[in-house]
């Protein structure tokens, strides 16, 4: 009953939000174009699709080939099948059918980060019974968390709707293959060797995750989300606004 009033607290504010009567709406992808214009039924002409852009060269400079190395020493990741899955863990990234799953694949093992009661995690874990296939880490440095990427076998984002997919894109960029869900705006911006799996299934997920362990991928084209991209076109906007 708590998630319902907070589910409906947070779209109605949304909704009072997106109804104000702006000159133009800029949406970070096109599954909030279509919900912009299709829910709350603005003008088509007022809506500008402009994707959030990150730094792909920031990304690369962050590795560090010593410190990945030292990753997949310390958590014995060279022997195994390795997953991470980071950022914050609430009920819409599923984390209990994510840990159901791993709990019914042999030669696996889960890297945490987290943000998050790392105690109320602990229990989480203990009740399903899978210590031995996950390692919880402590919140990294977002700068840091590029040489966990490429530490592991694969990124793995069980998520029930995403606007835009920050985490996505960087795992992307970092050219380490992603398995996450087929919703919301991930679609759009994940490239290179991608698994999607139906939100809220166990065995989609299960099976999903057999399949990468044969490194067995869809393999999406490249996809230029550049901030400088990004930073042109909002500044078309502002040009053509202040013409009015």
């Amino acid at each position: 009953m708590i998630d319902k009033i907070r589910a409906y607290k947070f779209k109605l504010l949304e909704y009072w939000n997106i109804k104000w009567n702006f000159d133009k709406y800029i949406v970070v992808s096109r599954y909030m174009y279509d919900v912009a214009y299709f829910y709350y039924w603005i003008d088509n002409k007022k809506l500008k699709l402009i994707y959030n852009g990150i730094d792909y060269k920031k990304w690369d400079k962050n590795v560090n080939k010593k410190e990945i190395e030292d990753i997949k020493e310390k958590y014995n990741l060279k022997n195994t099948y390795s997953l991470l899955f980071y950022g914050r863990i609430e009920k819409v990234k599923w984390i209990d059918l994510l840990l159901e799953s791993i709990k019914k694949i042999d030669n696996i093992k889960l890297l945490l980060i987290v943000h998050w009661d790392m105690e109320s995690l602990k229990h989480t874990i203990a009740q399903l019974w899978i210590k031995d296939k996950t390692v919880i880490i402590e919140w990294q440095e977002h700068n840091k968390i590029a040489n966990f990427i490429k530490a592991v076998d694969v990124v793995i984002f069980p998520s029930l709707t995403e606007s835009f997919g920050y985490v996505w894109l960087e795992t992307s960029i970092l050219d380490t293959p992603l398995i996450c869900s087929n919703i919301g705006a991930i679609p759009e911006v994940v490239f290179w060797k991608v698994n999607f799996f139906k939100v809220n299934n166990k065995k989609s997920l299960i099976n999903v995750i057999e399949k990468s362990k044969k490194w067995d991928f869809k393999q999406i084209p490249y996809k230029d989300l550049n901030i400088k991209n990004t930073l042109i076109n909002i500044d078309e906007v502002y040009n053509e606004l202040s013409r009015k």
